[in-house]
């Protein structure tokens, strides 16, 4: 019986021993959560608002309205499943004073730009206050155009070429070109009648033919590059590699 007693006890002691260990641990972990609840409900920061993304070049853009919480501090940027983040330090009462000055109405709107390697990517968007609490989380997908894109665009292919005067235009004209990867215009490097270096840009991509101004009569080639933007909203211009035309004698 006193064996029984005896192991009765250390069971209890030892039980006592573990709740109160546990205990200790849960009342640290409860003083922590204690910070992000106020008024016995959980409490976040303001959420970015109106997120949209714009695709660059080994980059993309985010612009969002700040929410009206003058706490927030920070803004956090994730993908890649959380395994990348980028964090941006925010002073509310500056944009604020910089949104004023504009003469822009409603919240301020805030640019991030994040780099991240070429590719479609999902990214959360967090703010945060100086203790840490975080706001509910802005999720959105972009892309990012590198190397890869570089190497699929192509210049537009001139058909021939026509001195229109001695020292005056040049007219060029072009095959078919397919577009569809985001070719918007043509850049032309070349002497004008005065010697002096132009760089044109032609934003008539569809055009069959294009007038080049002023070129002058000494000069028997010119250069030219084609303009790309992924897409109508994409920050970034990408260029083909410049192609040496040889100008016929008028």
């Amino acid at each position: 019986m006193k064996n029984k007693n005896t192991s009765k006890i250390l069971v209890y002691m030892t039980t006592l021993l573990v709740v109160l260990l546990c205990g200790c641990s849960d009342q640290t972990k409860w003083d922590d959560f204690k910070k992000y609840i106020e008024d016995g409900q959980i409490s976040y920061t303001g959420k970015l608002d109106s997120v949209k993304i714009y695709s660059g070049r080994d980059r993309v853009k985010f612009r969002a309205r700040v929410p009206a919480d003058p706490k927030v501090v920070k803004v956090a940027i994730s993908w890649n499943k959380g395994l990348s983040r980028k964090d941006y330090d925010v002073n509310m009462e500056t944009l604020r004073k910089e949104w004023i000055e504009k003469d822009s109405t409603g919240r301020p709107v805030l640019d991030l730009f994040t780099s991240v390697p070429e590719g479609v990517h999902s990214f959360t968007l967090t703010t945060f206050d100086a203790d840490g609490r975080q706001s509910v989380p802005v999720y959105i997908t972009g892309r990012s155009y590198g190397q890869r894109y570089q190497q699929a665009i192509a210049n537009k292919v001139v058909n021939n070429v026509t001195r229109l005067a001695p020292n005056a235009d040049l007219q060029i004209n072009w095959f078919a070109f397919d577009k569809s990867l985001g070719a918007e215009g043509i850049e032309f490097d070349y002497l004008d009648q005065e010697g002096k270096r132009v760089l044109l840009k032609d934003f008539s991509i569809d055009a069959e033919r294009v007038v080049v101004p002023k070129f002058t009569k000494d000069a028997s080639t010119m250069k030219y590059r084609t303009i790309f933007r992924p897409n109508r909203h994409a920050i970034d211009t990408f260029y083909t590699e410049s192609v040496t035309l040889n100008i016929p004698k008028f």
